[in-house]
């Protein structure tokens, strides 16, 4: 749900889907056991980013600091 109200903010729909695609494909190779390293680290830094933008929009819904994003 969060992610819906966030996208218009914070990444076009086009964006989004590569960086879907790109999971994906990383998915993928996580699951063969091949580059498991490499897929591993894409995961742990999508993960922060989203948890760096999920505070952030928490934050801005308490203070009202659109430019936080």
């Amino acid at each position: 749900m969060l992610e819906e109200v966030l996208q218009p903010i914070h990444a076009s729909s086009q964006n989004q889907q590569h960086r879907r695609r790109a999971g994906q494909i990383y998915k993928g190779l996580r699951l063969k056991g091949t580059n498991a390293a490499i897929g591993n680290i894409f995961n742990r830094k999508a993960a922060l980013r989203k948890s760096r933008i999920r505070a952030a929009w928490t934050f801005s819904l308490f203070t009202g600091h659109r430019e936080v994003l």
